[in-house]
């Protein structure tokens, strides 16, 4: 009886492992994509940014969050899952990401501020690239974006890859439950795309 009590509960820790593994956050491998092409045409090229949306969208819009760590200035550890008690906006960049950064730095924390009336319950949150070989750089990219958010962390590149935050910026929209209910990924040229998305994300995050 004993045994087959241990078996049973074995197999339902068994289920809801599996369960919240399938729920998470897949990593998309994007090196596998370009695998015995050296030199892509601009067809190839083509033919494998579609093939990397595709399964970025599949992999990331809703999945949960995993359970990973960041810095904050100080370098203290905290929990990203910790940082969003509610629904938010992860907003993410490294210090070298040119017209990406520079849209993160500039031209997104007035469109939050436009918003601010319906984000009232909604957190942003900053995630900065960690990089050990140009920490003074990575430091003085933070500073900047302390001075137009409240909340700026540091993210190890293993952990970014773990979660698809890869291009400058990629913003993800996390509803209450941790579940990523839209993504953007890259620079809009256009900024009537920008506000566009920007709405999208937030309506989504509250369900409207």
């Amino acid at each position: 009886m004993r045994t087959a009590l241990r078996l049973v509960m074995f197999f339902v820790v068994f289920c809801l492992s599996c369960n919240r593994s399938n729920d998470c956050i897949i990593p998309v491998d994007y090196a596998a994509y370009y695998k015995g092409i050296t030199h892509p045409t601009e067809d190839e090229s083509r033919a494998i940014s579609q093939r990397i949306t595709e399964d970025l969208q599949h992999n990331t819009l809703g999945k949960r969050m995993p359970s990973i760590k960041v810095k904050d200035w100080n370098g203290k550890s905290i929990r990203l899952n910790k940082l969003m008690k509610e629904g938010s906006i992860l907003i993410f960049s490294t210090y070298d990401g040119s017209y990406g950064a520079e849209e993160v730095e500039k031209v997104l924390p007035g469109m939050l501020r436009d918003l601010e009336g319906e984000m009232e319950d909604i957190r942003v949150i900053c995630l900065v690239e960690d990089n050990a070989d140009n920490k003074k750089k990575v430091e003085e990219y933070v500073w900047k974006l302390t001075t137009e958010y409240s909340n700026v962390y540091l993210i190890d590149p293993k952990d970014a890859a773990r979660i698809n935050l890869a291009a400058t910026p990629t913003k993800f929209y996390v509803n209450n439950e941790g579940i990523v209910v839209h993504l953007s990924v890259g620079y809009f040229a256009e900024e009537q795309y920008r506000e566009q998305d920007l709405r999208i994300g937030v309506d989504k995050i509250i369900q409207r």
